[in-house]
């Protein structure tokens, strides 16, 4: 019988026919070699899974119905359709039940997702396997959108919230494809996979939370206190700033040296952010810089009161200077007085001159009257006295702002804000007269608690600039010097001889001593601290350095927080808007 190159009942192999198989060779090759389309690409296929999605969750609620109707229909079917007799099925015959289901209905998935097929948006799936896991992954996230936006408009945190409804949804997909691998067209299968799927993204998203910010603050009062120090530019250690314990151990054991120069650092910051309320840029309150920033101060009030006087028609400022006195009188026997106070009063109305048909007092005399009053209530350390000296400065006040220029008033208020300021500074450095340095805890004591900018920085102060525990953590340093001296032997063990592992353990003893010192100075440099205390994704009260998205939400509580201000720089600034040079 002679060969035949073709069979049609027995399909062809490669050594039945030669020319077939080089056919299919050839092919096969070029197949290989051709060029990716655009349906076939990751992006294509990840998209066509986003709109089938989309297309399941617009067609669901009809899918749904037609699903229920289909059950009805279905029990129906049982007991309206006839009994198959054994005659019908001798003669081939079989009774059809008398109600059809519903079989893709209009507006359900099956009819938007044949259009998205229609119109490009859906191309078919491939053979591979990783572009299958894409897709699924797209489709459950297509089908997650409408959820998602609805808990995006509810959230504190849109785009976070949003994040985490998409990498939950991606889970699923990929759990789901995952399940499908393993035991193809098995519902049953692909639901257990997306469970494990949506358990194992929400695990990784939080694990990922804490790698991106690995002590999270929840007090937004801390988060306030957090900003306003950073804002003054005081270097706290991310213990400080965290309040988290443990975290604070571990510097004071990995770098106790480092601390107490991180803590002196921090006092004269904090003292340079106080004084800045007072328009002086120092890092320590001596009396030799307080004295150079009142004199400056009294140069604005001098600056201002040379250009107006101040009426005496309502008698208001002899009435107050004269309350002044008595108190001072009432609480001093007179062979204690200080004749310098009678002096200003018998200065002050002696001061008083005729114009324009009624009393002023001339604006120079007041500027020169206020400097030296203050000046000597600042340097006196009686009480009483002290006392009654600003008595009479704040009445000369008192009377120089109801008498300003419209163009004045402004300028004025604020010099009398820094002038507040400066005696809150001034009873808070008294506490170290010789180092000058300003605490928090004197700073509360001086200011009014809750009020003011210099209350806020003192009570922000007070919460986070607290000293770091000694030797608390010695595990951690014992850890650091173990591992690197075990490390070094096994490695020289495997590497050589005996010899071998005994230079390798010199040499990890050797990073065993180094690596504490190495980790004390990694999480106290200023990478280190920005790392360990960031709070990208808790967030700013202002939203305005870099902390995350939380901003909003927390703004409200902590609006009243103002940043540091130079007050005699304002005043320039208000002079000039004024008009006056």
């Amino acid at each position: 019988m002679a060969w035949v190159p073709f069979d049609p009942k027995q399909p062809p192999t490669y050594s039945e026919d030669p020319l077939l198989a080089i056919y299919l060779a050839r092919a096969q090759d070029a197949n290989a070699n051709r060029p990716e389309t655009y349906g076939e690409s990751y992006l294509a296929q990840g998209m066509s899974g986003v709109n089938g999605g989309i297309g399941k969750l617009l067609g669901g609620p009809v899918d749904l119905g037609a699903g229920l109707i289909n059950l009805g229909i279905g029990g129906l079917n049982l007991m309206l359709t006839p009994e198959q007799t054994l005659a019908d099925q001798i003669a081939g015959i079989r009774r059809e039940p008398p109600l059809k289901p519903i079989v893709d209905p209009v507006g359900g998935s099956q009819m938007f997702n044949r259009f998205m097929a229609d119109v490009g948006a859906i191309t078919p799936e491939t053979d591979d396997p990783s572009k299958q896991f894409v897709r699924r992954a797209g489709e459950e996230i297509g089908a997650s959108i409408v959820p998602t936006m609805a808990t995006m408009s509810r959230a504190a945190r849109p785009l976070a919230a949003a994040a985490k409804e998409l990498t939950l949804a991606a889970g699923a997909g990929i759990g789901a494809a995952t399940a499908d691998q393993l035991a193809p067209n098995n519902p049953w299968a692909e639901l257990v996979g997306q469970i494990l799927g949506t358990v194992s993204a929400a695990g990784a998203t939080r694990l990922g939370k804490k790698l991106v910010t690995p002590f999270p603050v929840r007090d937004p009062t801390q988060l306030g206190a957090m900003e306003m120090l950073r804002r003054e530019g005081i270097d706290l250690s991310a213990g400080q700033q965290t309040g988290h314990k443990g975290l604070q151990n571990i510097e004071s054991e990995l770098a106790g040296a480092q601390v107490a120069q991180l803590s002196e650092q921090q006092a004269e910051q904090f003292t340079q952010a106080v004084l800045k309320r007072a328009g002086i840029n120092a890092s320590r309150a001596t009396k030799e810089v307080l004295k150079a920033g009142y004199e400056r101060l009294g140069t604005a009030f001098g600056d201002i009161g040379s250009r107006n006087d101040i009426l005496l028609a309502d008698g208001k400022l002899g009435k107050k200077l004269g309350e002044a006195y008595q108190t001072y009188a009432k609480s001093t026997a007179e062979a204690d007085r200080l004749p310098a106070i009678d002096d200003f009063i018998i200065e002050a109305v002696t001061a008083m001159k005729s114009k324009g048909g009624g009393h002023v007092i001339d604006g120079s005399a007041y500027a020169s009257l206020r400097t030296r009053v203050g000046l000597l209530a600042h340097e006196t350390a009686d009480r009483a006295q002290k006392s009654a000296l600003l008595d009479i400065q704040r009445a000369l006040d008192d009377a120089m702002e109801s008498n300003l220029s419209k163009g004045d008033i402004d300028a004025f208020r604020w010099a009398r804000a820094a002038d507040r300021d400066f005696s809150i500074i001034e009873k808070a450095a008294l506490q170290d007269p010789s180092g000058g340095l300003i605490s928090p805890e004197a700073l509360q004591k001086a200011a009014v608690a809750g009020q003011g900018d210099l209350a806020k920085l003192a009570d922000s102060g007070k919460a986070l600039m607290t000293p770091l525990p000694s030797g608390s953590a010695p595990n951690v340093r014992n850890l650091l010097a173990t591992v690197p001296a075990v490390a070094g032997g096994t490695l020289g063990y495997y590497m050589g001889d005996a010899n071998g592992a005994v230079n390798g353990a010199a040499i990890g003893a050797l990073g065993g001593v180094a690596a504490p010192y190495a980790a004390g100075r990694a999480i106290l440099s200023k990478p280190g601290r920005r790392y360990l205390a960031n709070q990208v994704l808790n967030g700013s009260p202002s939203g305005s350095n870099g902390f995350g998205p939380l901003g909003a939400m927390l703004a409200a509580q902590t609006s009243q927080i103002s940043p540091s201000r130079d007050p005699l720089g304002e005043l320039s600034v208000l002079m000039h808007q004024a008009g006056v040079n």
